[in-house]
């Protein structure tokens, strides 16, 4: 969805409107305009527009971690909080200085006023967010954000902010700070760079010049400047923005508090910001080379904040994913020579040596870790799980010897045929029905653009999946290779389109045109998945949504699994457990241009495990199961992560 379609479509359902705002935020009671704002009628509070905007979007972008300038008396701030289920991490900065500008009147610590609300609110609500309330001046240095001499640090002097723009990166940025002179696009300059890529940026009050509150009265003081300061960043990044307007939406009430004043918001999707996977592959492929100064150098571009400790520590882990356990610990341990308190590098020293089967000095780095991040950090019980789960290490062949290789493969029975042990009822256990539900309203809550979509429903069962998709306003085709199971749907859903298909051995392009192709639990029951990835790819569809049950290996690799011949299972009794650099090398071969995985789980234990890179398709009796999507088109949503890189 575009910006434009995401404001009109909040214009249309903002999901509340300001009086309910003020009202479940408890922002009214002790705030400046507590006269104001319990003043107005519930048909005056939804004059207010500017609230229930910012609500709106906090819905439907669903940013993980919004940077805040201006917190104002958290009125923002809490619209954000209660409008995001999604949100992680809010970063808020405000000079603090209302009392010092406006006198008695607003004699306030308005960040204490406003963290102290807000941090109630995330309580009240059981949010899972976390806020930072910072103060400092995030104008260049000899000015503030009001033009008034006041003695706060500059955001660059400030540790606690460093750190967080260290550690996340920004998916929505909110500039509501200076905006007089150069106000606006200096808080650009110095934040911008910190959005993550696609990610939006936000400016308020962009009034053009010789607008006032009211026709006729005089003009805002800042009327025609933080408007200027917007197009003038428009201007300067033009190749790294894909989407802007401004919105002429956004009110409050004027003084009269009979009218609304408008409030014009700036919408920015943003591309230009630091790349940090960019950087990061680029660190990789420097070490590759042998080139360490390009890793370091790469690694500072990917984190400008970070210290010498916290950069050999990264240096550390590349080292590790490219399997140099020794060079990826003698770097950790540079890390600690740099910064003894570095909990990142202690943590991964511990476990480098566990992989070592080194298991003293694992459970020394491992006791150290819990003293130094007093308690936050537990690997004790990890490490000794390690121990006493390790095999030793198989001592390498002498020279001259045969390789002895590690396979244990049974030999199938001649003419082995699978046997089938259920019905069509192994598609209603409680089993099924639970992983079902996730799965589907996992899918749905992706935002992908499912309505009115000619849906092909691959490997569909009895069609239990299509009716989700059916009440996503998709248009569904079911098939099956099992005539039993298209029986048995045609039966529970009379209108539902079913037919036999055998996406490995029929041509597809037989059943008609698509627009999406749904394949959930199909993957991982194929002989030859690449094949059917091709039989889809030929449909042309623009939308490939995929669930499979993967091999935990960084490689792209297929694992081979023997299956009972259940109706949910394989044909053949042969089946493939792809890893996910498989899927996303695969679908991109065929011809899918963008290929993303899902940025959290459904909420279902297969889909929630720890990556080991160990090849396993189940642990602790759970399959590993992950989520993918393929478009031909990029998708703008910040529910995938993308797998692809140039």
């Amino acid at each position: 969805m575009t910006l434009v379609e995401t404001c009109k479509e909040i214009e249309k359902n903002p999901g509340i409107d300001a009086w309910r705002l003020w009202q479940e935020t408890d922002l009214v009671e002790g705030h400046p305009w507590a006269a104001v704002l319990t003043k107005p009628s519930q048909t005056q509070g939804q004059l207010v527009t500017y609230y229930p905007a910012l609500y709106g979007l906090a819905q439907r972008e669903r940013p993980k971690v919004i940077l805040e300038i201006g917190t104002g008396f958290g009125l923002s701030t809490a619209s954000w909080i209660l409008g995001n289920p999604d949100l992680e991490v809010l970063i808020t900065l405000d000079l603090g200085i209302f009392g010092t500008q406006y006198g008695e009147k607003w004699n306030i610590d308005n960040v204490a006023f406003a963290q102290a609300k807000c941090e109630s609110l995330v309580k009240r609500i059981d949010s899972k967010a976390k806020l930072h309330f910072i103060r400092c001046n995030t104008q260049p240095q000899g000015s503030d954000n009001t033009d008034v001499p006041v003695n706060v640090p500059n955001w660059r002097e400030v540790p606690e902010l460093l750190q967080l723009l260290d550690k996340y990166q920004v998916d929505l940025l909110f500039v509501d700070g200076k905006h007089t002179g150069d106000g606006c696009i200096n808080d650009l300059h110095s934040f911008a760079p910190f959005v993550r890529p696609g990610g939006v940026i936000l400016c308020d009050d962009l009034h053009e010049a010789g607008v006032g509150e009211r026709p006729g009265s005089a003009p805002f003081e800042w009327a025609g400047q933080a408007v200027l300061g917007f197009r003038t960043f428009l201007a300067e990044n033009k190749d790294t923005i894909s989407e802007s307007l401004i919105w002429q939406w956004p009110a409050v009430l004027d003084y009269t508090l009979t009218a609304p004043a408008p409030r014009p918001f700036g919408l920015i999707r943003y591309h230009g910001g630091i790349d940090r996977e960019g950087y990061k592959q680029s660190a990789a492929d420097c070490l590759a080379r042998g080139d360490i100064n390009g890793i370091l150098a790469n690694l500072t571009k990917a984190r400008p904040f970070a210290t010498q400790s916290q950069l050999y520590c990264d240096l550390g882990v590349l080292f590790a994913k490219k399997n140099f356990p020794d060079q990826a610990i003698n770097t950790f341990l540079v890390a600690l020579q740099k910064d003894e308190n570095n909990c990142d590098a202690l943590h991964n020293l511990a476990l480098m040596y566990a992989m070592k089967q080194d298991f003293a000095k694992a459970m020394e780095a491992a006791r150290s870790l819990e003293l130094k991040s007093n308690g936050e950090w537990l690997l004790v019980d990890r490490i000794r799980e390690l121990q006493q789960n390790a095999k030793a290490i198989p001592p390498q062949p002498p020279a001259g010897k045969p390789i002895v290789y590690p396979v244990h493969v049974k030999r199938a029975l001649p003419n082995m045929q699978p046997v089938v042990y259920e019905k069509t009822e192994t598609f209603d256990t409680p089993e099924a029905q639970a992983i079902n539900k996730a799965r589907m309203e996992h899918l749905l809550s992706l935002g992908l653009p499912l309505r009115g979509l000619r849906v092909l429903d691959l490997g569909g069962g009895v069609g239990h999946l299509a009716q989700w998709l059916l009440t996503a306003g998709a248009r569904v085709f079911t098939t099956d290779v099992r005539a039993e199971n298209i029986a048995r749907a045609k039966v529970l859903y009379p209108t539902l389109r079913s037919e036999v298909a055998d996406v490995e051995r029929d041509e597809l392009t037989k059943l008609g045109e698509f627009d999406a192709v749904f394949a959930y639990g199909l993957l991982y029951h194929l002989e030859n998945p690449f094949l059917a990835l091709r039989k889809i790819a030929a449909l042309h569809p623009k939308l490939v949504m995929l669930e499979t049950i993967i091999s935990d290996s960084a490689l792209p690799m297929l694992g081979l699994a023997e299956e009972t011949g259940t109706y949910s299972q394989a044909v053949a009794g042969v089946a493939v457990r792809p890893s996910p650099a498989w899927i996303a090398m695969a679908l991109n071969r065929v011809g899918f241009a963008h290929v993303y995985g899902a940025a959290l789980p459904p909420d279902h234990i297969d889909y929630k495990f720890e990556w080991k890179n160990d090849g396993a398709h189940n642990r602790d009796r759970h399959n590993l199961r992950c989520v993918f999507v393929a478009a031909q088109e990029p998708l703008a949503l910040n529910t995938l992560v993308p797998l692809l890189h140039d």
